[in-house]
């Protein structure tokens, strides 16, 4: 086994094991989507697709280039482009949206800085990609040929579920589902950092054909992101499954869709993925939004290098670790056969789905791509797309799930349409919950219900009319709010109105009464942004729910003697 010294790190879903500080950043996203745009009309997009294409061999070593681009997608099956992608042939179809054989205009790119496609890049996890340049034999072939199917297969779903064009005029007719991809896949090797990174660019052209015309016109670019999790999660499931089936390999958990290789220590994943590193050590404890920003604003030019020497380099460094050939072939062999979940394991999982730590732990509804996504990460030996769909289907028409949005009853922008002109769901999917949800929902519905005109918070009448004189710029519907609040009685009461109509600062208003009153005010949100601007905003002390409940476990709650709430405040942005 691969050894090195690791750091242990507790908490969370679980325990990790990480470098230092670094704890599992290692791991690039299953799936990301870019766009192209205008700017690179010069041909330099182009030529970072094509210009170091190895023409008429795929040689690893030498350093020569990356493997030739395929063409892809049943819409460049339509235009005739099979087989190896000619770089003039790529920027007519992508850049200028032109058909190469007949120069005739494949889609009018309207705009000073059209989207002219959309990159779809497939990363796999880092202990596969060591396996790919560091395994001997028949290895690297067996990782390049397992990436490539995985890939080919989750394009498939991706194209199936998300290549959805516009109906009608500015869309007023809802959406269509497209003819097709026009696309081309191209394989590299290394991350901008020069480490290990098996990769493929699918790019794809902004275009579609319409099937109710037979006119291209450009994808819907919301769905091709609302399907991109998923679509890595399929990529990711896939290649566990051949990997496995291939060599032999055994996986450690399924993190956010994506698994790493049993036996390869994370210091040896850490040493490898320098770029990454370095992206979450610039934007530590600033989100995914600035993590994306920073990947963007400091990444380095590709660069021309010496593979050979840079593969020596590799296996010298790995040496060290403690991860070395011999070390790498022990990895082979541990599986005999692909590793499937048998029906009482499966029935198992539906149970676990359906209750309270399954797809609803975090939302009240869940659609299809959360159900997908499930399957694929209950597959720690992976699982074909096929598979995970049908499973996934299975579990949306049985007794666990409940549907609670059906058919849209009109056509408008978030309807699609099938190539045959049948109607068929919403862009974002039917929405599905669960009878466990079902019951909770009911209870909390009885339990608020039961609490009307109990006699709680209700304010001074004399404290309520000087709070509210001491705002005269509340309007009706605010006052009628604060009134209704602090005098109803009500357990528990609801407000509900659109962002930016002055519920906070109604809220504040409220506070002042029940303060005056000889009430303490908390606050409680769902996030800890939400909880800063209660604060700053209504001026009332806030905290997260799952802070609070978890202060209220541990006998941190209020008293005669302690009326003061004893939580941590959030930390705010």
């Amino acid at each position: 086994m691969c050894v090195a010294g690791c750091v242990r790190i507790a908490g969370g879903s679980g325990t990790e094991w990480a470098p230092g500080r670094l704890r599992a950043g290692w791991a690039a996203l299953v799936l990301t989507i870019g766009k192209i745009g205008g700017a690179d009309a010069d041909g330099r997009t182009v030529g970072y697709y094509t210009a170091s294409v190895a023409r008429g061999r795929d040689d690893y070593y030498t350093g020569k280039g990356e493997a030739a681009g395929q063409w892809f997608g049943a819409g460049a099956g339509a235009l005739g482009l099979v087989g190896e992608v000619d770089a003039d042939d790529f920027r007519q179809v992508v850049m200028d949206a032109v058909d190469p054989r007949t120069g005739s205009v494949l889609r009018p790119l309207v705009g000073d800085r059209p989207v002219r496609g959309f990159d779809m890049t497939f990363s796999a996890p880092k202990s596969a990609s060591l396996l790919f340049f560091l395994g001997g034999g028949d290895v690297p072939g067996a990782v390049r040929q397992a990436h490539d199917e995985a890939v080919v297969a989750a394009l498939g779903y991706m194209e199936r579920e998300a290549c959805v064009v516009r109906a009608g005029k500015a869309g007023r007719a809802g959406k269509s589902v497209g003819g097709g991809f026009v696309g081309g896949l191209f394989r590299h090797r290394t991350s901008r950092a020069l480490d290990p990174q098996l990769h493929t660019h699918a790019v794809v052209a902004n275009f579609a054909e319409r099937a109710v015309d037979g006119r291209r016109v450009a994808l819907d670019a919301r769905v091709l992101y609302q399907q991109a999790k998923t679509g890595g999660f399929v990529y990711q499931a896939e290649l566990r499954a051949r990997l496995t089936e291939y060599l032999g390999v055994e996986w450690g958990p399924v993190r956010n869709g994506m698994a790493e290789l049993a036996g390869i220590a994370v210091p040896v994943l850490a040493h490898f993925s320098k770029r990454r590193a370095a992206i979450i050590q610039a934007t530590e404890g600033n989100g995914r939004t600035a993590r994306q920003k920073a990947a963007l604003e400091t990444r380095p030019a590709k660069q021309d290098v010496d593979l050979q020497q840079l593969v020596s380099d590799w296996r010298a460094a790995a040496a060290e670790l403690g991860c070395d050939r011999t070390e790498l072939d022990a990895l082979l062999g541990r599986v005999g056969e692909r590793r499937q979940l048998g029906r009482g394991a499966l029935g198992q999982l539906a149970r676990e789905l359906a209750g309270e730590r399954g797809l609803t732990e975090r939302a009240s509804t869940f659609d299809r791509r959360s159900a997908v996504q499930a399957f694929c990460a209950a597959h720690p030996h992976g699982a074909s797309v096929e598979r995970m769909e049908h499973l996934a289907d299975r579990f949306l028409e049985s007794s666990h799930a409940v549907a609670v949005e059906g058919q849209p009853a009109m056509v408008g922008p978030d309807t699609i349409r099938r190539r045959d002109g049948r109607l068929v769901v919403r862009a974002s999917g039917a929405k599905y919950t669960t009878p466990d949800m079902l019951r909770r929902e009911a209870r909390l519905v009885a339990a608020a219900g039961a609490r009307k005109g109990e006699g709680s918070g209700t304010a001074d009448a004399g404290d309520l009319a000087r709070a509210l004189s001491a705002r005269r710029g509340l309007g009706a519907e605010q006052e009628a709010m604060v009134r209704s609040l602090t005098q109803s009685g009500d357990g528990v009461q609801v407000v509900r109105a659109a962002a930016g109509t002055g519920k906070t600062y109604s809220l504040d208003v409220a506070r002042e009464a029940w303060e005056a009153s000889g009430y303490r005010v908390v606050g409680a949100t769902l996030s800890a942004r939400a909880a800063c601007e209660l604060r700053d905003t209504g001026g009332i002390d806030s905290t997260t729910v799952a802070q609070l409940l978890s202060d209220l476990e541990r006998g941190y709650g209020f008293s005669d003697r302690n009326p003061q709430p004893r939580h941590r405040p959030p930390t705010c942005p």
